[in-house]
C-alpha cells in the first residue's frame, strides 16, 4: 500500500505537517501526476495531517473548481482542492514533473517579500544552488498560468512573493525531500540575514558540492517515512 501514489501523497502531507510546512493551512497542495492520463491526484481542503490515501482523489485537467466538485469522507462532502490553473499549466509544459508542492510557509514568504530567492548561508542549501526561480508576485497575478510557468523554467523551486513556493520533481519522494530542506534553507538566510551574516560568493564547484545532497533525496524521505510509523500510526502502524 505504500507504494501506491495515493499513500504515497498521504505520507508527504503527513510529513510536510511533521517538519512544520502546513502552518494550519487547509490550501496547501501536494498533487502527482495520473500515469498516462491528463489527470492528477489531489485531496480535498483539509489540514495536511488529516489527510488519508482514500482521500486522494483523480482530478481531470481542465476540471471545475473546488465550489462544484465534492468527495464523501466518512459521509460528509468535502470540497476538493482542485489544482490551480498554473499547476496543471506546470504539469502540461514539464512532462519531467511528476509531483508539484505548494506551501505558504512562513521562512520562505519572508524570503520571498524580499524578492529574493533562497541565499548560500550554510552548505545545506547548496542543494537548491542554481534550482530557483522568483515569480514576482504584485498581489493582482497570482494564479497567472503562463508566468508562473515562464518564472518557473526548467528548475525545481519557484519562490512566489506573496504566496510561498512552488516545488517540482520527478516523484512524490523527492518533491517531499526538497519541501522540507528548502524550508530549512529559508530559515537559515532569515536568521543569518538578521545576525549580519553574508551568504557565500558564488563559485565553479557549487554544483559539484551539490550533487552528493541531491543523491540523498530519497533518503530523507525514508527517514522522515521511519518517523511516520512512529507518530502516525494511523497511517502506517507501528513498527
Amino acid at each position: 500500500m505504500a507504494d501506491d501514489v495515493r499513500s504515497k501523497i498521504a505520507m508527504a502531507r503527513r510529513i510536510l505537517y511533521r517538519a512544520g510546512l502546513d502552518q494550519d493551512d487547509i490550501a496547501g497542495q501536494v498533487t502527482a501526476r495520473v500515469n498516462g492520463e491528463d489527470a492528477l491526484w489531489t485531496t480535498p481542503l483539509e489540514l495536511f495531517d488529516e489527510t488519508q490515501p482514500d482521500h486522494v482523489v483523480k482530478l481531470p485537467f481542465g476540471a471545475k473548481t473546488s465550489d462544484n466538485r465534492t468527495i464523501s469522507i466518512a459521509g460528509e462532502a468535502r470540497p476538493v482542492t482542485t489544482a490551480s490553473r498554473w499547476v496543471e499549466a506546470i504539469y502540461r509544459a514539464r512532462p519531467d514533473v511528476g509531483c508539484i508542492i505548494h506551501t505558504h510557509v512562513p521562512y520562505i514568504n519572508a524570503v520571498a517579500s524580499t524578492r529574493e530567492v533562497v541565499g548560500l548561508y550554510n552548505n545545506r542549501s547548496l542543494i537548491f544552488h542554481g534550482d530557483q526561480a522568483l515569480y514576482d508576485d504584485d498581489g493582482t497575478e497570482t494564479d497567472s498560468p503562463e508566468r508562473i510557468v515562464a518564472a518557473l523554467g526548467a528548475r525545481s523551486v519557484l519562490i512566489m512573493r506573496n504566496h510561498g513556493a512552488v516545488v517540482v520533481a520527478p516523484t512524490v519522494e523527492r518533491a517531499t525531500a526538497l519541501a522540507v530542506l528548502l524550508e530549512k534553507a529559508a530559515q537559515f538566510h532569515v536568521l543569518a540575514k538578521a545576525a549580519g551574516g553574508t551568504p557565500f560568493a558564488d563559485h565553479p564547484r557549487f554544483a559539484e558540492r551539490a550533487a552528493p545532497h541531491r543523491a540523498n533525496l530519497e533518503l530523507v524521505w525514508d527517514a522522515h517515512v521511519r518517523r511516520l510509523r512512529r507518530t502516525d500510526p494511523d497511517l502506517l502502524g507501528a513498527g
